[in-house]
């Protein structure tokens, strides 16, 4: 180890690995004497406040070497030493053992306390060992030159001489140049580069001078109430509590002062060695810093360390050994207050030097608890005891309605109205033709044919002049194909093409005037209501018949094409169907009217739109008798599905009486601030419909019990925000969990009933669930320790400024009520690296148990996984960040310190990881229903974590935690449906838009932003989903419904949506990002299995939507890679954490692979899909050049050292431009 790289790795810190991917960690160890005096021990402090402010993660308690212990194997021990040397010049020329009088000497040396090699200071005097340790903290060694150098004197000569002035040497472009400073040393370094005398006679300077000369003082001479400035001790390790920010991020302007009590003589080896740890930990928090932090000079700085002796009570002494610890608000900054005596300060300052600054960051199986830890327990145990409270509430029933089976109502209609009407149009020697249209399984429909054939053969026609034709309700046309084009196929050797015409939905039919094609009855409304329905909206329903028609008759689905019919009066067909050979000539025609009724979206609110819902039908006709073959109708009736009579009852009577309940329980002045108004509306219906049918193409399936499930869901909560519109206006977007739960039961009728569970006590819950601009209402006040080390919290609620109501708690105890009241895991069983998980990733539909036992099973040791926070129903949701180069195993410790990043108990500073690597951060399943990317990041940790090398990769694997529960149980009865009823939060709630929020409704909302604050991420990718079939409302304009129609079918199997800034200001961002996302397109053509799926279905979505109608399914692309590029501006306020702070975030990336919900091999499929995207990202910031800039500059009596990573984007290195946010003048300016 030579001098100047003494604060590199290899030098004090751990050697790095290959490609930057080490974590920068100590391996220093403060050798103690037992009888160090005051400055002794506080170069001691000055130089562990160096170090921690180089690393980026470490253990403080591994620091000290206490006297008659030794130094640990690979550890480099650190000496200072105070002696006097020869008069007149540096020991080196007079060959005395230690420097003379205004000399300093830094030197490595070897066998140093049984070590390989150590660090040794020394000096004539303890004041003047203080001076050289402030001079090497706060300037160091890395600008001296090595020999050979020109201006440094030749090859091997042991008089090179530089001067070394902070502001002119150290200074990286930035800050007041020119002025040499307080610092001020010459500097002579020896031949071997390893011993250094320093002439200290420049170093205007001077340590904290103890007893009564005016350095030392009591808090109390600040002004301050203790009480009325009493801050929460939790925000002691962030820019809100002590570690000064520019920019209220990034914890850049740490500027303490540390002050002992004043009776401070020799110091107690416990209190010495507490010091030390607090001093590397507040440089470990920092990337900027200002040294020295113990001078004389250095108490107008805006936070103070102090110690002192606890005064004494009334009645007598406190027991020996205990320390307090309190956290007061001064102008400008902050005082943190040590008490007790010299042994109890000493314990109280190593618990707050070792603790993890969060419940957030501390890993499972850590000892240590977090600051936050009694805090997080009791806001945990408040959330089961909600989750109690909710399952104890007992459903109201609201509505029921009960639907005779639709046999037996067509029975009725045909034997009391249709047969009449034969018998009294018909002669016996007509021929017959009988069309029905029912939603029944086809083994239904042929009993029922046969009955109807039968029927009318006893009236007396000849049995082969009655042709009874049965079809499905539910997309007719689909089904009328399928039925009259293979025969004709099979029929016709030539059949070359089918081409299928559909009537479009014409502009002036969507808005209310008649349209072809389409029998109407009933449902007529205002014409001036805007139409809900598309024009391909008889295209629509036939998805996928071209795939289905190729299946059956052996021609490629390229020739079997889609027209649109040119209008031509209503009472056209909806569809045309012509078979043609090789030359185009048509073998065969055929038309088909599909049987549909025009109705409200809602029915109480009629503006919103209409639309065409597909119905039954039995229709009657005769031949003419002419010789063209003609019909003439006899009878025709609508027969309205059970889905059908639901939905107008659902419509009228079920959601109308929901809101009177709720006006008349919560009365009539209902307000947003009041919701959730319930906690659950369920939704449940047994209908009369035919099963669901799996198609054999792709994830597809015919249900219309899944359509009417997304009907229920998405109309219900629009239903909600016109209600609030009317009532507050303003919509009702968290009205409670509404839960549809449909079952099909053919043949039995249709049961429906509609519960509400919990109305009122939502509200209630959740406010006792909220919390004063994301804060919590409770929190630490105070931190006793006691002699053996065990911390005790005096918890209080803040009324005002001043705490009331305290309390205690043991942090022990409270590491373990956090854990038990979510049912969170806490550690990692002893299964082996790299042995198989209990629960495997691949086909996992996960939840937080789930997640929980696949963390715990310790499938990768690589990761460092906590809880970060909870639900509204409180349930857990996990961080996971990787750590180390994940090649298996737990490698070799790191010397001296035992332990690497992945040792629970090392604290790893997310804001000082971030300054020396990129970081990135993915967080999957928002929406709940949306679920391989949970697979995906576990797939990345399992098998893939040598691509995280060099970056951060931290990760959210399941945010929306309550909405993965009720995901799993719906799922269980339905496993292929989209279930988007899961999609949102416990409160029926998009929360995103209140990530940033001062108030946000429900305690997930806090997690994402909390951990962008702590990480501040280079990029974020939020994994999404979209439905793995065709999302269909029968009641909501067929395809994706009211607000998400451009989702009606999946466009390819992963694809991407960037926001880009599209200004002026941004073209730099924009270029990095559609960089990134040229990046994402070509690496995902090395993949083959996802390139051939994207192309596959990009080109069913163009053939039956994009192509049509282009401005409604638009397709953007980036080479082969779908890419919807959104343009966004920088904004404060803005939704995206990149329009907020576009220095540090330049990328937020959205995926969305068609996993609404798959299943099997096919989430096997969608998991590879998001970790390819994954990998690319990963490998495209690994791509990016990693430049760590330091700043130097002299601010009056203190040197600050700052550090920024220059960012791949414009200005990425420093940050806002407007100077109060920045701080202003050279001078700085500091944020508490």
């Amino acid at each position: 180890m030579k001098l100047e790289e003494l604060f590199a790795p290899g030098g004090l810190l751990a050697p790095g690995r290959s490609e930057g991917t080490g974590a920068r960690m100590p391996r220093v160890q403060f050798l103690l004497s037992g009888e160090d005096d005051v400055w002794t021990g506080l170069a001691m402090v000055e130089l562990a406040a160096r170090l921690g402010y180089e690393c980026e993660a470490g253990d403080p308690e591994r620091l000290v070497v206490r006297p008659g212990q030794h130094p640990s194997a690979g550890a480099v021990p650190v000496v200072l030493l105070a002696g006097t040397g020869a008069a007149g010049g540096p020991s080196g020329r007079s060959g005395r053992a230690g420097p003379d009088a205004g000399y300093g000497r830094v030197e490595v040396v070897p066998q140093l306390a049984g070590a390989e090699y150590g660090l040794r200071l020394s000096a004539a005097s303890p004041r003047e060992l203080w001076k050289l340790a402030a001079w090497l903290a706060a300037v160091g060694t890395e600008s001296l030159a090595p020999a050979g150098e020109p201006g440094c004197g030749g090859a091997g000569s042991p008089d090179r001489s530089r001067d070394l002035a902070a502001g002119r040497s150290a200074d990286r472009g930035r800050g007041r140049k020119g002025d040499a400073g307080p610092g001020q040393a010459a500097v002579r370094l020896d031949a071997s580069g390893r011993r250094a005398e320093v002439a200290l006679r420049g170093i205007q300077w001077a340590p904290w001078q103890p007893r009564g000369d005016g350095n030392s003082r009591d808090i109390r001479e600040e002004g301050l109430d203790l009480e009325e400035a009493a801050m929460p001790l939790a925000d002691l390790w962030t820019p809100r509590g002590f570690l000064g920010s520019s920019d209220g991020l990034q914890p850049d302007r740490v500027a303490v002062h540390i002050e002992p009590d004043a009776a401070t003589g020799t110091w107690d080896p416990e209190e010495l060695a507490g010091l030390i740890m607090f001093a590397f930990r507040l440089g470990l928090e920092s990337t900027g810093m200002s040294f020295p932090l113990t001078a004389a000079g250095s108490l107008g700085r805006p936070f103070l360390v102090k110690l002192a002796a606890s005064p004494a009570p009334d009645g007598g002494g406190e027991p020996g050994g205990r320390g307090h610890i309190r956290l007061y608000r001064r102008a400008g900054g902050a005082v943190l207050r040590i008490t007790g005596d010299a042994a109890g300060r000493g314990r109280a300052l190593q618990w707050l030097a070792t603790v993890h600054a969060s419940e957030v960051l501390r890993p499972a199986g850590s000892r240590r608890p977090a600051l936050d830890s009694p805090v997080v327990a009791l806001e945990r145990e408040a959330a089961r005891h909600r989750r109690e409270v909710a399952a104890r509430q007992r459903p109201r029933l609201l509505f029921e309605a009960a639907i005779p089976p639709e046999g037996e109502r067509f029975r009725r209609v045909w034997y009391e109205r249709a047969l009449p009407a034969i018998r009294a149009r018909c002669r016996p020697d007509d021929e017959v033709w009988v069309d029905l249209r029912l939603d029944q399984p086809d083994d239904t429909l042929q009993e029922v044919a046969v009955e109807v054939h039968r029927s009318l053969t006893q009236l007396g026609f000849a049995p082969d002049r009655v042709h009874v034709r049965g079809l499905p309700a539910f997309r007719q046309g689909l089904f009328w194909l399928l039925q009259v084009v293979p025969p004709v196929v099979a029929q016709h050797a030539g059949a070359h093409t089918v081409i299928i015409e559909f009537a479009r939905v014409e502009p002036e039919a969507r808005s209310g005037v008649g349209q072809e094609g389409q029998v109407r009855a009933g449902g007529e409304s205002d014409a001036g209501a805007p139409h809900l329905d598309l024009p391909i909206r008889w295209l629509q329903p036939l998805y996928p018949v071209d795939e289905l028609l190729s299946a059956r008759t052996g021609l490629p689905v390229e020739r079997i094409v889609f027209q649109a019919m040119a209008p031509s009066g209503g009472s056209g067909p909806t569809y045309r169907v012509t078979v043609a050979d090789g030359d185009g000539q048509a073998v065969w025609r055929g038309e088909f009217r599909v049987a549909a009724r025009r109705r409200p979206y809602q029915d109480v609110n009629p503006h919103l739109g209409h639309v065409y819902v597909e119905t039954g039908l039995c229709r009657v006709e005769r031949g003419d008798g002419g010789s063209e073959g003609g019909r003439q109708p006899v009878f025709e009736e609508l027969l309205p599905t059970g889905a059908e009579l639901f939905w107008d009852r659902y419509q009228a009577e079920a959601l109308p009486l929901v809101a009177r309940h709720l006006e008349e329980a919560l009365g009539g002045d209902l307000g947003a601030h009041q919701q959730p108004f319930f906690l659950t509306l369920e939704v449940d219906v047994q209908l009369d419909t035919r099963p669901d049918e799996p198609l054999g193409v792709r994830q597809e399936s015919l249900s219309l019990a899944e359509g009417l499930h997304e009907d229920v869901y998405f109309n219900t909560l629009d239903f909600f925000e016109e209600w609030g519109r009317k009532l507050a206006g303003t919509p009702f977007t968290a009205p409670g969990k509404v839960v549809p739960r449909v079952q099909a039961r053919p043949g039995k009728g249709t049961m429906a009933k509609v519960r509400l569970t919990g109305v009122g006590i939502g509200a209630r819950l959740l406010e006792a669930a909220s919390s004063d601009g994301g804060r919590p209402r409770v929190n630490v006040y105070g931190v006793t320790v006691d002699a053996a080390g065990r911390a005790r919290a005096t918890l209080a609620r803040a009324g005002g400024t001043a705490p009331t109501d305290a309390t205690e708690m043991d942090y022990d105890e409270a590491v373990q009520r956090a854990a038990r009241a979510i049912g969170a895991r806490v550690a990692q069983d002893s299964a082996p690296a790299g042995g198989e998980a209990a629960v495997s990733w691949q086909r996992t539909l996960f939840d937080d148990e789930s997640l929980g036992q696949w963390l715990a099973g310790g499938a990768n040791r690589s990761v460092r996984w906590s809880v970060a926070g909870h639900s509204f129903e409180g349930r857990p949701l996990y961080h996971v960040f990787t750590v180390g180069p994940g090649r298996g195993g737990i490698p070799a410790p790191v010397p001296g310190q035992g332990a690497d990043p992945r040792d629970p108990d090392v604290l790893v500073v997310p804001a000082k990881a971030t300054l020396f690597r990129p970081t990135v951060l993915f967080k999957a399943r928002h929406h709940a229903n949306e679920v391989s990317s949970t697979n995906a990041l576990l797939a990345l940790v399992e098998r893939h974590l040598d691509a995280t090398a060099g970056v951060n990769c931290v990760m959210m694997p399941l945010e929306n935690t309550d909405g993965a529960a009720l995901h799993r149980r719906l799922s269980q009865e339905n496993p292929r449906w989209s279930l988007h009823s899961a999609r949102y939060n416990a409160l029926g709630q998009e929360y995103a838009a209140e990530y940033f929020g001062d108030r946000p409704r429900a305690p997930e909302t806090r997690v994402f932003p909390d951990l962008w604050s702590r990480w501040l991420p280079d990029v974020v990718v939020d994994e999404h989903g979209v439905p793995s079939h065709e999302w269909v409302q029968p009641f909501g304009a067929h395809g994706g419904g009211r607000k998400f129609t451009s989702y009606w079918l999946p466009r390819a199997l992963i694809y991407g949506i960037l926001p880009v800034f599209a200004t002026e200001d941004g073209d730099g961002w924009g270029a990095r990002q559609n960089e990134m996302a040229e990046f994402v397109a070509r690496f995902l053509e090395d993949w083959p299995v996802i390139a051939r799926e994207n192309r596959r279905w990009l080109a069913v979505y163009r053939k039956y939507a994009a192509d049509w109608l282009p401005e409604v399914f638009t397709v953007e692309m980036v080479r082969a890679f779908v890419c919807y590029r959104w343009p966004v501006r920088p904004d404060p306020g803005g939704r995206y954490a990149m329009q907020r702070h576009p220095e540090i975030t330049g990328v937020e990336f959205i995926t969305e692979a068609a996993d609404e919900t798959a299943t099997g091999p096919y989430l096997e499929t969608c998991a590879l899909a998001h970790l390819v995207v994954d990998l690319a990202i990963l490998a495209w910031l690994k791509r990016q050049p990693v430049t760590v800039e330091e700043t130097v500059t002299i601010r009056g009596e203190r040197v600050h050292r700052e550090r920024r990573r220059r960012r791949p984007w414009p200005a990425g290195c420093r940050g806002p431009a407007d100077p109060a946010r920045a701080g202003g003048s050279a001078e700085g300016r500091w944020t508490s």
